[in-house]
């Protein structure tokens, strides 16, 4: 396989900038346009296309094409985005056109894109409304920020994402409308696009749209970090998995998606408190033994057999074990965990008559959502687990059918039966049985919660329970009126010991995250003596009164029955930090350059002060100065962070953030909650309520402190400089014209470079580096004039004023020569 270039030339003068290759030569009736993001290669595409042969042997149905964009650093600089999506436009006519010549010609096209090669492609389609209506039904974006842009360098990069939102809210209004999009994150390892930037599930309910993460994929269960969900095999064959079955269906978008769904959303088990989807349904089976089980199979008997681990060995023609009777009391619940299993693994095994030497009267398969598949944590592969009960049982069809036929239904024996493909290697299963009548021991309405402030500050060893004494199962609910989890908000974290094992490992554990609303699960195997997992969800629910009717998170706790385990609760505020940090740190420009014009006001208010002690030799007067702004900087951030609790401007950055669940709570929209009557919340003695509106004050305070220590800094080098230079620490520094004609040359040639770079790359890190340059100036000046300021008495303060003003004149005039 190649990339061979098509040589046909595009109407559109960017052909001259970019071109178009296709992965292989063979025409197969659906093509895919892969787009790369900001400085991505083509050649990325090879990943995708050349796992569908692991799939269907020499004979894909696709092909795939892709763009070569130079490499254009598009993050930076939308009219770069604008140029790209021109050309993808004409590429996709040209796609299109290569396929007149067969019999069917496909009339539409399959986009996938990467990073701001997502947002290539939802500006295509908001500016083109009659192409997604006719050539593209299909969008699969992978790490691209579809919601909100990383950064805002440009006027055009806004206006982009603007008429992205607004398309994307109109066709969300209109039923049926044709396209499916897939928008899949790479979790937490990704460090520069992060989730909740692409998950677009919650601002457009009616949208037909798939928002998920790599972790929460069956057969993936893993982060990837921004390029490695790029080459993720595991994430490629089942993306071809979905295309493959895509193809074959209607044009109904709905049971397009719900191909997806079924792939990738990882199912956790299914018990008479759980809501699942209300896409998920059970379909109908009513099977005779002979119409399902091959008489080759072999049988083995395991009845009457109570919790433990088996291993057991398929022969080439395959293997069914029975286990049971089950059900007698109808509060049993049964969970079996297998590995190395099929896709129908799980059977109901029904006898009506004890002299029958049949192996099951009726036998019918038990699939979703019943049972679903888990990681497994020693062969990383999958597990098949389910969690059975009588009531789920009865609501199969063939059962209701069968009571009519019986006037009792305690004569049904009831069995399950695990079964096994013919396997010509002779593959060994591991079958985990648990059973247990007491739903509460194992299913935990709550997960305890403790409102001291000790959790907060170190690992505090409350014991929940002790596993060796109840099982391998256990589930604890998180309610939200008690944890509101978010990617800014603090939340717990569960640390799992193990003491002892009585014998050598079979089955590793581990500790899953569910949230049914959102389709997360992420998991962690309990790999060391000390486990810990932390419930914090990527995304936010957009309004916390809707978050309140969500169904609740909760943890599956799979232990190793041979094992004693410890389980405590505490929360992490250096985690809590560092994911601020992470979470925020494309926003600190923000905050950076307010601080930094606060110290040029602050400056100037120290030259022209009328008692102001211009003395630069007292250090101890200094240091009071430092202190002083430093109170002025924090007196600040403590006023923006009010007026960002209480006030909505329309204009803030922040609000906006804020409306997506990236700055946690406002206490304006919580007064309005808690006063209402139909409200209650709790949030462990509102000790967590009140930590999850400081995510705004903990990222703005820094900054109070860092930049006058940097000011500091750099005010006492240019005075080490200056005493160098005149060899004295209180002389009197003359003004030199030379020195000035100098340092306008200087302020000259700085402006026009940071102009240049804004003009070039980013208008954001030309305002940064405008304002470090004014600043700088400012205390050049300052220092270069003070001594002459503090040693004559004949300079008035209008002279003073006039003496600081005079470098930021230059700047601006300099400044507005050169702009249009």
């Amino acid at each position: 396989m190649a990339y061979i270039d098509i040589k046909k030339v595009l109407d559109m003068g960017t052909s001259q900038y970019f071109s178009m290759l296709i992965f292989k030569s063979r025409l197969y009736n659906l093509p895919v346009l892969f787009v790369t993001g900001s400085k991505g290669s083509f050649k990325t595409v090879r990943s995708l296309a050349t796992t569908i042969y692991d799939l269907v042997q020499y004979n894909s149905p696709f092909d795939y094409y892709t763009v070569d964009l130079n490499e254009e650093q598009s993050a930076l600089n939308g009219e770069i985005i604008e140029r790209q999506t021109d050309f993808v436009d004409k590429a996709i006519s040209t796609i299109l056109g290569i396929y007149v010549i067969l019999p069917n010609p496909p009339e539409h096209i399959v986009l996938i894109g990467h990073s701001v090669g997502s947002v290539v492609i939802l500006n295509l389609l908001s500016t083109r409304w009659s192409l997604n209506q006719t050539k593209v039904k299909l969008v699969i974006s992978l790490a691209g920020p579809l919601y909100q842009p990383v950064i805002l360098p440009d006027r055009s990069m806004a206006q982009i994402h603007y008429r992205a939102h607004n398309y994307l809210n109109q066709i969300s209004m209109i039923s049926n409308y044709p396209l499916v999009i897939i928008s899949i994150t790479g979790g937490s390892r990704d460090r520069i696009v992060p989730d909740i930037l692409g998950y677009i599930d919650l601002a457009y309910p009616g949208l037909n749209s798939l928002s998920l993460f790599t972790s929460s994929i069956q057969n993936v269960w893993a982060s990837c970090d921004h390029r490695c969900i790029l080459w993720c095999l595991q994430l490629m064959l089942r993306l071809n998995q979905g295309l493959m079955v895509h193809k074959s269906l209607s044009t109904d978008p709905t049971n397009r998606l719900n191909v997806f769904r079924n792939l990738f959303i990882t199912k956790p088990l299914l018990t008479n408190h759980t809501l699942h989807s209300k896409r998920d349904e059970t379909p109908e089976f009513n099977l005779k033994s002979s119409q399902l089980i091959s008489p080759h199979m072999l049988w083995i008997h395991k009845t009457n057999q109570g919790n433990s681990i088996m291993d057991f060995y398929v022969p080439y023609n395959g293997l069914l074990i029975k286990f049971g009777p089950y059900f007698d009391n109808p509060e049993q619940h049964v969970l079996f965990l297998v590995t190395n299993v099929s896709n129908n693994w799980l059977h109901l095994c029904i006898e009506t008559n004890d002299t029958n030497d049949k192996h099951c009267d009726y036998i019918v398969p038990i699939t979703s959502p019943y049972i679903t598949r888990l990681p497994n944590p020693l062969t990383r592969t999958f597990i098949g687990a389910g969690l059975i009960t009588l009531s789920m049982i009865q609501k199969l069809p063939i059962f209701s059918s069968l009571v009519l036929n019986f006037q009792d239904t305690k004569d049904l024996k009831l069995y399950l039966v695990v079964s096994s493909d013919t396997n010509s290697l002779w593959d060994s299963i591991t079958i985990l049985i648990d059973t247990f009548h007491n739903v509460n021991q194992r299913i935990h309405s709550n997960l305890p919660n403790h409102p001291s402030l000790l959790p907060f500050y170190e690992k505090n060893p409350v014991t929940i329970f002790n596993p060796n004494l109840t099982g391998i199962f256990h589930r604890f609910y998180l309610p939200p009126e008690f944890y509101y989890l978010s990617p800014s908000t603090i939340s717990p974290s569960l640390l799992v010991k193990r003491t002892n094992c009585s014998i050598g490992k079979r089955f590793m554990g581990m500790i899953t995250l569910n949230t049914i609303w959102c389709n997360y699960f992420h998991y962690v195997a309990i790999e060391n003596e000390e486990t810990e997992i932390t419930f914090q969800l990527p995304i936010s629910h957009v309004s916390l009164s809707n978050y309140l009717k969500e169904s609740p998170s909760f943890i599956d706790l799979y232990l190793d029955p041979n094992c004693v385990y410890e389980v405590s609760v505490y929360y992490s505020l250096v985690s809590w930090f560092s994911q601020l940090i992470r979470l925020h740190f494309m926003h600190f420009g923000g905050l950076l350059c307010g601080h930094l014009l606060l110290s040029l006001i602050l400056l100037t208010f120290r030259l022209i002060a009328p008692n102001e002690n211009h003395s630069l030799c007292n250090s101890n007067l200094n240091s009071i100065s430092i202190i002083h702004e430093i109170h002025y900087h924090l007196g600040v951030a403590f006023i923006h962070f009010l007026s960002f609790q209480l006030i909505s401007l329309p204009f803030s950055e922040w609000i906006e953030l804020q409306k997506t669940g990236q700055l946690g709570l406002r206490l304006i929209t919580t007064l309005q909650l808690l006063s209402s009557s139909s409200s209650s919340v709790y949030f462990a003695n509102y000790l967590e309520l009140i930590l999850g509106h400081l995510p705004f004050l903990i990222i703005s305070l820094p900054w109070g402190f860092i930049v006058p220590i940097l000011n500091c800094i750099f005010d006492n080098g240019f005075l080490f400089l200056s005493r160098i230079i005149h060899r004295n620490d209180c002389s009197i520094i003359k003004q030199n014209d030379n020195l000035s004609s100098s340092s306008t040359l200087f302020m000259n040639i700085s402006t026009l470079c940071i102009l240049s770079v804004g003009w070039i790359l980013s208008e954001s890190v030309a305002v940064l580096l405008l304002s470090l340059l004014l600043l700088i100036n400012f205390n050049s000046e300052f220092m270069r004039f003070e001594f002459n300021i503090t040693n004559s008495s004949s300079i008035d303060y209008q002279q003073k004023l006039d003496i600081l003003l005079y470098p930021s004149m230059r700047f601006l005039n300099v400044s507005m020569d050169i702009l249009p």
